[in-house]
């Protein structure tokens, strides 16, 4: 489906401009963009969201409950992984077309989960990977990768390089300016905390508890958005140097 598109994406952005143009591109594509992020992502999210609350509900207490909790942990890890890979992917697909003057419809993202699903699923491994490893060594290497790795899924999409080649490339586009790649990160998990803490407080049953939390998730996952914006406003600044 070709469209005119209001947004150009590859070029330098102040970081205000960056949250500008976010809600301008959720105000024109959010009928699309989220009913595809409700068939790929949702699922995996109120899937992850089930399983936590079994694990609460089993507990600790004896071997037989701590297996089960165990068991319910492990496959809310591998739903919360699936839903971040969904997430990136579908946002990443959707910016490709949306740069291309298309809207991108199902055929549009099978076809593009064919072509790039792979790689992009190793990169998606690679990054919580690091990320995991960067909180769990001290904190800070986490919050230094943050900026690299907010937009490595996308850029091993869209240069077609290794992971690892692409990693150093997005590295380097953070060198270009780090207060607008800390800046831009930064607030958007500030954001997505502040969320987070809100939504717990919505007085709603269990079952309808799991939806809202998956919404709001799911909602909040749009974060991909400003991240690929920062990238092509570094990656214009870095031409300038």
């Amino acid at each position: 489906m070709n469209q005119i598109h209001e947004i150009e994406f590859n070029k330098v952005r102040s970081t205000t401009e960056i949250f500008e143009d976010f809600w301008n591109f959720i105000k024109e594509e959010w009928r699309q963009y989220f009913l595809l992020m409700s068939v790929a992502v949702l699922p995996f999210l109120m899937i992850q969201a089930y399983f936590m609350t079994q694990m609460a509900a089993d507990g600790f207490l004896d071997a037989v409950e701590m297996e089960k909790s165990m068991n319910s942990l492990l496959v809310a890890a591998l739903m919360a992984f699936l839903a971040k890979f969904a997430a990136i992917f579908v946002t990443s697909s959707y910016i490709i077309s949306y740069r291309n003057g298309k809207t991108l419809d199902f055929d549009g993202l099978k076809s593009m989960l064919s072509t790039h699903g792979l790689r992009a699923l190793g990169a998606t491994a690679v990054m919580m990977v690091l990320l995991s490893l960067g909180f769990i060594c001290f904190f800070i290497p986490g919050v230094i990768l943050l900026p690299p790795l907010s937009m490595l899924v996308y850029d091993v999409i869209v240069s077609g390089l290794p992971t690892f080649t692409c990693l150093s490339r997005c590295i380097n586009l953070c060198k270009t300016n780090w207060r607008q790649s800390f800046g831009v990160v930064l607030i958007c998990y500030a954001a997505l905390l502040t969320v987070s803490w809100l939504v717990g407080y919505v007085p709603v049953g269990e079952t309808a508890s799991i939806f809202v939390a998956s919404f709001f998730s799911m909602v909040s996952e749009s974060v991909v958005i400003p991240f690929i914006l920062m990238y092509y406003s570094l990656a214009n600044q870095n031409l300038q140097l």
